[in-house]
């Protein structure tokens, strides 16, 4: 089995009702509902929501299922890992059975590039989709209050930065694993071994903030 997860959440709390908002004419969680149909890779694709609004939109989608989350799988700090292995878990899903948790705000994605990530999965570890990071991580630093500075990586800063390492950063966009990756994983970016997809920067916003947002409209009115 096959089975592609779209958690959607009415509450978010950093950019309110998120999933519900319109890129060229569509609710983001419509538009990722539809990239995964159109993959035709999965047996089952599945919108995970507490909100009405959303499970409405979901419905407009053919072949899409609907799931309502119960409220103790709503709150800010339930994680989507959890939500994914409540669903497998109820769907009584075999331990090899693929999962993909496709996140409701990756309107970039398109279902083409989905499907060749879900075709590089060779059934092993979990793979997600990634792009080079712009600003170098190892010239980041913490703040006291007092404004005194704490470099994280301070033995980098004695070398030039075109020496360091070309970094990436997590897309934001989707997860993949077999069950028994999710079941053995409180986090599935940090399973053992994970593999990166990699994605262009330009077309991998991930939406969480209204600078996001913007920056969405902006760079692709």
């Amino acid at each position: 089995m096959n089975i592609c997860i779209i958690p959607a959440r009415g509450g978010s709390k950093r950019l309110p009702k998120k999933n519900l908002l319109e890129f060229r004419g569509k609710p983001l969680v419509q538009i990722s509902l539809e990239t995964a149909v159109l993959s035709n890779y999965f047996d089952q694709v599945i919108l995970s929501s507490d909100d009405e609004e959303i499970l409405k939109i979901g419905s407009r989608v053919r072949k899409v299922e609907l799931l309502n989350r119960p409220e103790s799988f709503s709150g800010d700090s339930v994680r989507a890992d959890e939500v994914v292995r409540m669903i497998a878990n109820e769907l009584n899903l075999g331990e090899h059975d693929l999962i993909c948790c496709l996140l409701p705000t990756t309107p970039l994605l398109t279902s083409n590039v989905l499907k060749a990530a879900l075709q590089s999965y060779n059934g092993e570890g979990a793979l997600f989709g990634v792009c080079k990071t712009v600003q170098t991580p190892f010239r980041t630093f913490t703040k006291s209050a007092d404004g005194v500075l704490s470099s994280i990586f301070p033995e980098m800063l004695l070398k030039q930065s075109n020496d360091y390492p070309v970094t990436y950063s997590d897309a934001g966009q989707f997860y993949i694993a077999a069950k028994k990756v999710w079941d053995s994983n409180f986090s599935i970016t940090a399973s053992p071994e994970a593999i990166g997809f990699e994605l262009s920067y330009e077309l991998s916003i991930d939406i969480n903030t209204q600078i996001d947002w913007e920056m969405l409209q902006r760079l692709h009115p």
